[in-house]
């Protein structure tokens, strides 16, 4: 109800603009070319405190203002339901990658953050998440020999590459057996059996 009303607010005030009477019929706010302005006005951060808002959270608010529209159809108030082109999310990057020079300014800062005495095992996890590409709650599933989480495999012949493990608990739910990266193998190698 909520995103209806926004909606409502945006189309009232587009109505406001144009000199239009204010409640006009609900045929007037569903025709194709005022769900595309709505589309793009919620895209511009009208009715937020931001000044944007993600395509996704777009494309979201939007299927619940074509959820309201698709009633109106049943309900005979409206005489049509015309597609809307949701709008595109592949190309939107939620983040960015850190920089080699942004992980060594890290790296320096750890001992100031967490303390000197913990700073190298800090360093250490930092590094495995760098050169596993890793998330953080992989990091906490992984296991030296524990079969059920991620764990590396050292393969008996030395023509062979040795793997990581992800189990099928994880996200996608599938085994699956993929090679380890070479910076990630240098890093598990350092540490002494004793310590596995």
């Amino acid at each position: 109800m909520s995103r209806i009303g926004i909606a409502g607010r945006i189309l009232e005030n587009q109505r406001k603009e144009q000199e239009l009477p204010e409640n006009g019929n609900i045929e007037e706010y569903t025709t194709l070319t005022a769900l595309e302005y709505l589309q793009d006005q919620l895209l511009a951060g009208e009715e937020s405190r931001q000044d944007y808002r993600a395509p996704t959270t777009v494309n979201s608010t939007m299927e619940a203002i074509m959820a309201f529209v698709r009633y109106c159809y049943r309900h005979d108030w409206i005489r049509k339901v015309l597609p809307l082109t949701k709008l595109s999310v592949d190309d939107v990057m939620k983040g960015r990658p850190v920089t080699d020079e942004e992980f060594e300014k890290t790296l320096e800062a750890t001992p100031e953050v967490v303390g000197k005495q913990p700073a190298d095992s800090w360093k250490f996890v930092l590094q495995i998440l760098w050169e596993s590409a890793f998330r953080i709650s992989d990091l906490m599933n992984f296991s030296w020999d524990d079969v059920r989480k991620i764990h590396p495999v050292w393969p008996d012949r030395q023509d062979l590459h040795p793997t990581i493990v992800i189990p099928s608990t994880q996200k996608n739910r599938k085994n699956q057996e993929i090679p380890m990266l070479p910076g990630l193998q240098e890093l598990l190698d350092q540490v002494p059996e004793k310590d596995r």
